[in-house]
């Protein structure tokens, strides 16, 4: 961009043989013309036409003076700066007496040539900020607002393929399959899936949270089912029996409604070992987050240990030994399995309270000899009518 400014100059027209006056006209000046034709040099010869006695022409001279050192002081320091040779000072212009000088006139002159002065000087230093832009630091982080501001993403951890205690009890088995397969006696397979995988078995577990109970009993003992709750716990049997698969035993908690829903279902599948364990009670298993409502810390402390002992005592790959797919029923509480579903899928624990699960639902977990954990269904309640929803 060509940057220019408009520089005023004084035409002095005379219209009577005595006196005259001064009209002010604008004229557009490139700025590298300005020490060609400087504002000292256009004051000066203005002061001179214009001063008739000595007093004002005195003080006539040593404005133009200054203005004419402004000038140059400022020039000096632009890009646009003529050679040394040629920055000298302005010759002296000659100075012509015409006539009084009034006091307006006087007023004038020394007016115009300070502001010529400072209208130079403000023109070249907004050119020389253009020539020199304001430094920045690129190294400098961003400002963003409020509304560009994103949620951090964190990085998810690698797979624990040892998160049960049980792999080099695996490996050292696979190790001698393979031993075996290759003196030329293999062991036998139960079926082509296990031919396929090799060795080792999946664990298929089935957790099912009990049915509606009685929410106003004080003690455990008055929390039985309701009639709502019965007709659930025998739909979740009916689906247990028609998937067909080949249970091998069923756990239910001690709590009440636990064992009853344990019992309901277990006339659907009469041939099913029935057992009860302390360990798959109720409670708080750890602090959730978000927070919920406050709650004792000794409860998180005694319930959490109870709660992870359980977790580790029914929820691990099969033993070495185990050729075929296993499959096993536990009937418990929503906060217990929504526990076990974070730990088995190695999520953070503390979003165990996120999750929602129905009376009577069905959640499958399988976990493959290799430590893989699969979640088949969480919560699955699709079996129940909709009129028989409770949670």
């Amino acid at each position: 961009m060509h940057l220019s400014t408009y520089c005023t100059y004084v035409h002095i027209v005379k219209k009577q043989p005595v006196k005259s006056r001064m009209r002010l006209r604008s004229r557009r000046l490139p700025t590298p013309g300005l020490n060609q034709e400087s504002a000292a040099g256009v004051a000066a010869r203005i002061c001179g036409r214009q001063c008739a006695n000595s007093g004002a022409q005195r003080r006539a001279r040593r404005t133009c003076a200054a203005a004419r050192s402004c000038c140059l002081q400022v020039h000096s320091s632009s890009p646009w700066a003529p050679p040394p040779e040629s920055r000298g000072l302005l010759p002296a212009l000659p100075v012509h007496h015409t006539g009084p000088l009034g006091a307006m006139a006087r007023r004038r002159a020394i007016g115009l040539a300070c502001g010529l002065a400072a209208s130079a000087a403000a023109v070249l230093v907004h050119r020389s900020t253009l020539d020199h832009p304001p430094s920045i630091n690129v190294d400098a982080p961003p400002v963003k607002s409020a509304a560009d501001k994103t949620p951090a993403v964190s990085t998810l951890a690698s797979w624990d393929h040892n998160w049960d205690r049980r792999q080099s009890t695996f490996l050292a088995a696979k190790a001698k399959g393979k031993e075996s397969s290759v003196n030329g006696v293999q062991e036998p397979v139960q079926n082509e899936k296990e031919k396929q995988r090799g060795h080792g078995a999946t664990r298929h577990i089935l957790l099912v949270r009990h049915s509606q109970y009685n929410l106003a009993g004080p003690t455990d003992e008055q929390r039985f089912l309701t009639d709502t709750g019965r007709e659930q716990a025998e739909l979740t049997g009916q689906r247990l029996a028609s998937l067909g698969f080949p249970y091998t035993r069923m756990v239910h908690s001690s709590m009440r409604r636990a064992t009853e829903t344990a019992q309901i279902i277990s006339t659907h599948l009469p041939d099913v070992a029935l057992s009860s364990s302390d360990l798959l009670r109720e409670g708080m298993p750890i602090p959730p987050e978000p927070p919920m409502r406050p709650k004792p810390d000794f409860q998180y402390f005694t319930d959490g240990a109870r709660i992870e002992a359980a977790f580790r005592q029914f929820i691990h790959r099969a033993e070495p030994e185990q050729q075929a797919d296993s499959y096993e029923i536990i009937v418990c509480h929503a906060n217990v399995i929504r526990y076990f579903v974070c730990r088995a899928l190695q999520f953070p624990p503390e979003g165990w309270l996120r999750m929602s699960l129905d009376n009577g639902s069905i959640t499958w977990l399988a976990v493959r000899p290799s430590g893989r954990v699969g979640l088949r269904s969480l919560g699955d309640s699709g079996f129940i009518p909709a009129t028989k929803l409770t949670h």
